[in-house]
Parts: structure tokens; sequence; C-alpha cells
């Protein structure tokens, strides 16, 4: 083989390895890739052994986005109207899901067929964790020990705080207002004696069946000590003017003697 051609073959060779890395490279569809490992189990296997090795997508993106993970079918078809045609990590600089001022948050959403957001969670830059939208993005409930929560968060099993603040909404102090309708003493033990529980309380059988609002529940009770409250005050002002007026009757009955 002359010189001459054996540089044409090494030229038409880099040619050929240069023209097919400036397009998109791609592998047989037929068995997996392995990064360090000679046996790949997956598609993509990569093996770090006992190094702390792992993946790294690392790029400045675009104006919205530094990168993206991308979950996607195949066939749009199968999937109905307003569900999730593709899932998506997204390290965002415009903070599109999560509000954040000053941008950066990781963001996990769904685009749907037809349109919209799904439920997207967010991390914001000052570490908080978010489960809204300020795009109105569809959003769902939070479940714990349970896959159909029907609260916005609903926890089955025990939780440990050393706080737990409510909104309220109702505060009872109107019962202190002079134009309060306070119930008798002799009223609500009617009442007891009809139903079963307080007036404004709810049943026994509704409790334990639906539980209770935390919110509403402190309310009642506090509602309950404000009445009795009032109710003892009143007994108070009573026994008062009864032992004002035995004292004048021992009065009499002393000047009396007394003669």
């Amino acid at each position: 083989m002359s010189k001459y051609f054996t540089s044409v073959l090494i030229l038409g060779a880099c040619l050929f390895y240069s023209n097919s890395f400036s397009q998109s490279n791609t592998f047989p569809t037929t068995g997996g890739v392995g990064i360090g490992t000679t046996s790949p189990i997956d598609l993509l296997n990569i093996q770090a052994g006992n190094q702390r090795k792992g993946i790294t997508i690392q790029g400045d993106g675009d104006v919205d986005t530094y990168s993206d993970v991308s979950f996607y079918v195949n066939n749009f078809d199968i999937i109905p109207q307003g569900k999730p045609i593709s899932w998506l990590i997204s390290y965002r600089k415009d903070a599109h899901f999560s509000g954040a001022k000053d941008g950066m948050s990781m963001e996990f959403y769904a685009i749907k067929k037809g349109g919209g957001y799904l439920a997207p969670l967010s991390f914001k830059p000052n570490g908080d964790v978010i489960l809204a939208s300020p795009q109105q993005a569809q959003s769902g409930n939070v479940g714990i020990g349970i896959v159909d929560p029907k609260e916005k968060l609903v926890v089955k099993g025990k939780i440990i705080a050393e706080e737990i603040k409510v909104q309220a909404v109702n505060w009872p102090d109107y019962v202190f207002k002079p134009e309060y309708q306070l119930q008798s003493l002799s009223e609500t033990e009617q009442f007891i004696k009809a139903n079963g529980h307080l007036p404004d309380v709810p049943k026994a059988t509704d409790a334990e069946a639906n539980g209770v609002s935390l919110g509403e529940m402190n309310e009642i009770l506090l509602k309950k000590v404000e009445e009795l409250t009032l109710h003892l005050i009143e007994k108070d002002q009573e026994v008062k003017q009864q032992n004002q007026r035995i004292a004048e009757i021992e009065t009499i009955l002393n000047k009396y003697q007394l003669k």
C-alpha cells in the first residue's frame, strides 16, 4: 500500500470521526452502557464502588433555568387529558413555582396534557419547602401514612411538636358583651338531660366518627369556660347579697335580744 493511499485512508477516517461527533451521539438499541463496570444491568449503569461519585449536570442554562432532569412518555395519546405527560426536576433561575424573590430554587412539577402544571414541590434558596405555586398550578393534599388524604395534610399516626398554632376565626370574647344571651343553668340542665352533652359541643358519636377541629374545639371550650365564669360571678354576687342580708338580720336579732 502506497504512502499516498495510506494518507488518504487516515484523512478519511479523521473526517468520518469528526463528522460523527459533530452531531448527536447515539448508541445501539440493544445492550447497556456501563460506567465503572463491564456488566451493565440497565440501559445506564454507573458503578462508583466505594467512592463518593455520582452524576453531575453542569451548565448555565437559559434565562429561566440552569438545568433539568425530565421524564417523558413516548406516546402522549395514551395519557388522558389533564394528566401528566412529563415530570421535571429543575434548578430554576426564575423560581417559577416557588415565588422566591431571589430565584434559584429546585422545583419538581409535571406538565399536563392540554396545558398547565401539576402539584409543584419547591425548595426555596432560604431553605423553605413549599407545596404551592404562585402560578396557580394544580396542587393536591399531603398524606403521611395514608394514600388518600382528604385535607391539605393528613397524618395517620402521632405527631410530636413543641408548639402548634391554629389561626383563630371567631374567638368567643363576644360572651362578655352586654347583648350576649347567657343560657341559665336550669336551661343548660334541661339541654343535657335531653341531648346528653353540653350545648354547642359535638356529640361523642360525631367526634369519634369525623374527628374534631382543633381550632373550633378550642373556641368551644373557651366559650364554655367564659360562660361558666359568668355564672360563677353571678353566683358570687348572689352569695355576697345573701351574706349581707344575713348580717343585717343578725344585727336586728342581736338588737332585740339585748333589750
